[in-house]
């Protein structure tokens, strides 16, 4: 299945920020893109061509100062973790 940006569709034009992280911290949506702090690394996924950020608890990916971030209107997050010490979780 080819991965494509519906940027035209209802749905995409909610999206503030979109970050893959498929090789890269770019923000797929938007112009805030990410820097890794500390090792920068990635692992296969299961799909094919993709790959997933691997955070080994000293490194992590900040989005500076410059987001657009209204802190009084609702909004939702989700993350696809997989730990080492439980098969996986997903929040949101």
């Amino acid at each position: 299945v080819e991965q494509t940006d519906q940027r035209s569709d209802a749905n995409a034009m909610l999206i503030g920020s979109l970050w893959r992280l498929n090789g890269n911290t770019a923000d797929n949506y938007g112009p805030n893109n990410g820097t890794f702090v500390g090792t920068a690394s990635y692992v296969a996924c299961p799909r094919p061509d993709t790959q997933a950020a691997a955070l080994d608890g000293a490194s992590h990916i900040t989005l500076g100062q410059a987001i657009a971030f209204d802190s009084s209107t609702p909004f939702s997050a989700t993350a696809w973790i997989n730990g080492a010490t439980q098969a996986s979780a997903l929040l949101g």
